[in-house]
């Protein structure tokens, strides 16, 4: 917001001339400036405000948007990039279909109850942490499950993965409506949808190529 200048110019016309002739008459009022407060904020966007003061927004690069998709594509595979290690995971750990069953269902679970958190939190502490805060959760959450020799260590791998993994369906949207405004955010977000929406089509046949060649550590080594 700035300050606008206002002038009120005098008064021409013959009948102030003859009032102002009159012994009788009063002295006209000198022109008064008035400044008035204008929102100017929508006006000559990306100019600079000011001297010494310049626009630091810059345009994404197509490596940030990379990064973006990258990250939507965490979800699909901490979920579906697992369903063919259930047979492996069953027979190498020794469990039953049960237990089998609760390592797949409890990343549901934590990407569920993980979801709305962080939008509420990236809120009120920003983009930027929460997101790196997200990512830490996942690689801690593979590392575990990479080196898990028990069931129960398995299950809380899979819970850190799929909790760090619910960052990418929040903060990716967030962060896409920040870095490139209305304008470009519906096409953005097709491009995101469908990184997302490719995801599990290809985690599972990418899961199950690995688990052949590498057994079933094989996937959280591909995730770290």
């Amino acid at each position: 917001k700035r300050w606008a200048r206002v002038t009120f110019p005098k008064c021409r016309a013959p009948k102030c001339r003859g009032l102002e002739s009159s012994a009788n008459a009063r002295v006209a009022p000198t022109p008064t400036l008035v400044y008035s407060r204008l929102d100017l904020s929508g006006i000559g966007a990306g100019r600079s405000s000011g001297p010494g003061k310049k626009h630091m927004s810059q345009a994404p690069t197509r490596l940030f948007a990379l990064s973006l998709a990258s990250i939507a594509l965490i979800g699909p595979l901490a979920v579906h990039a697992f369903m063919p290690v259930i047979p492996a995971v069953k027979a190498g750990l020794q469990i039953s279909d049960s237990l089998a069953q609760l390592t797949f269902s409890i990343a549901l679970f934590g990407m569920a109850a993980a979801t709305p958190v962080y939008g509420s939190l990236s809120d009120q502490y920003g983009r930027r942490p929460v997101l790196l805060s997200g990512l830490t959760f996942f690689l801690i959450g593979s590392l575990a499950s990479f080196f898990a020799d028990s069931v129960t260590t398995l299950v809380i791998g899979r819970l850190l993965q799929a909790i760090g993994a619910g960052c990418g369906m929040t903060l990716v949207r967030a962060i896409a409506r920040d870095a490139y405004g209305p304008d470009k955010l519906v096409k953005v977000l097709a491009y995101l949808t469908m990184f997302y929406t490719l995801g599990p089509m290809v985690a599972p046949i990418a899961a199950g190529v690995l688990v052949d060649h590498f057994g079933w550590r094989g996937v959280f080594a591909f995730a770290l």
